[in-house]
């Protein structure tokens, strides 16, 4: 059986105990980021012709992307494992979309999410959600869409909490379905037969690297 990849979000801040997402596999971090305070556009209907409606939420702010080795269920799949796990930890679904029920192409587009080759969306394939718990400082949102490209799945998330809580730590296993720990870019393509590599830079609209 392929280990499962543990993904904790620690809010410091937060009264309530550490989330844990449980991944169908090895999971590697593929984009870490953060912003102290901002404002932030959620999608929460279906593209309706002209647009979507947008939830606006102000706080502090992750994102993370996860790319999960040979993972060979659909988008639905991902989506719903990652469901249930927020709505065990207190969270309640604000709106949730696949594809074409979102509104494909123009949907897609509307969502804020990290460009190739950190996060992949296929149009035919791709789920999303926002999910919010109310705590002690206020409203915690996130935001997930998940899809998949060849042989791996892709998880992106965004989360805002409210502006006055401690930064958000993510920790990522690093081990591989074997249960082995990988240590370096070699291991990773020997034993996953993937890697994520950092740093690359293109030309703007090309598919070239500089």
């Amino acid at each position: 059986m392929i280990r499962a990849a543990l993904i904790s979000l620690f809010a410091l801040a937060m009264p309530a105990a550490a989330l844990e997402l449980e991944l169908p596999g090895a999971a590697t971090l593929a984009l870490s980021e953060t912003e102290s305070a901002t404002s932030y556009s959620l999608p929460v209907s279906p593209w309706l012709g002209t647009g979507a409606e947008m939830l606006v939420v102000e706080g502090a702010l992750s994102r993370s992307v996860w790319q999960v080795a040979d993972y060979s269920g659909n988008s639905t799949q991902l989506m719903a494992a990652l469901r249930g796990q927020l709505e065990a930890a207190g969270y309640e679904a604000v709106f949730a979309c696949d594809a074409t029920l979102c509104g494909g192409f123009d949907f897609r587009f509307a969502m804020d999410v990290s460009p190739e080759p950190v996060m992949h969306v296929d149009l035919g394939d791709f789920s999303y959600l926002v999910a919010r718990a109310e705590i002690e400082e206020g409203t915690d949102y996130i935001a997930l869409v998940t899809s998949r490209g060849g042989s791996r799945g892709f998880v992106h998330m965004v989360r805002i909490s409210p502006a006055d809580m401690a930064p958000v730590d993510v920790a990522v296993s690093t081990r591989s379905p074997n249960g082995d720990q990988v240590a370096d870019l070699h291991e990773n393509l020997d034993q996953l037969g993937t890697a994520t590599l950092a740093d690359l830079q293109f030309a703007t609209g090309s598919a070239t690297l500089s």
